[in-house]
């Protein structure tokens, strides 16, 4: 007669599952080290720290104006804005979540309003941002768009920036894949 002793057993499987426990979590700390050091890793720990930046300039500007839309006291600005369309720049960025960011910066604008229209072929869209007042450089509030409301190709960009009564655009072609 074989007489089984509980507690063996359950030595036997605590030695055959820790090791295995143990396995996978060596794997799975390797492949998040590796995951942190690749171009996707580093792409999402950039994107989340231009989020915050931007998210930051955002309350910092809406902290430093008052009622009326006027800056306060101690920042300068621009007394009359440029007319000349190369102190706008248009920066595109496509993203890891199917949506092209639109970046701009104005040289020498202080306040205004930014107009981006858009097409590719017979789709277009279109939306509008206010001018954020920085002293190196302002910038509009931001534009994402998806892939999927123009689709690939060859995007036409056209870029109005009304400041003061003025009126400048900026038109440029970026080929999103």
């Amino acid at each position: 007669m074989i007489i089984k002793d509980k507690k063996t057993n359950k030595n036997i499987y605590l030695r055959a599952i820790l090791p295995i426990v143990l396995v996978v979590a060596l794997v799975g700390g390797a492949a998040y080290a590796y995951w942190l050091n690749s171009e996707t890793g580093k792409q999402a720990q950039s994107d989340a720290a231009q989020k915050a930046t931007d998210t930051q300039n955002k309350k910092d500007f809406i902290e430093n104006t008052d009622d009326k839309g006027s800056e306060t006291p101690g920042q300068t600005q621009a007394s009359e804005p440029p007319k000349d369309p190369d102190n706008i720049v248009i920066l595109t960025r496509e993203e890891t979540n199917s949506s092209v960011t639109i970046t701009v910066k104005l040289i020498g604008y202080s306040d205004g309003q930014c107009t981006l229209d858009i097409t590719n072929g017979n789709n277009k869209h279109n939306e509008v941002a206010a001018v954020i007042f920085q002293p190196e450089y302002s910038t509009c509030a931001g534009f994402s768009v998806d892939k999927s409301v123009l689709g690939g190709g060859a995007w036409n960009i056209r870029l109005k920036v009304t400041s003061k009564g003025v009126d400048v655009t900026k038109q440029q072609t970026v080929v999103v894949k």
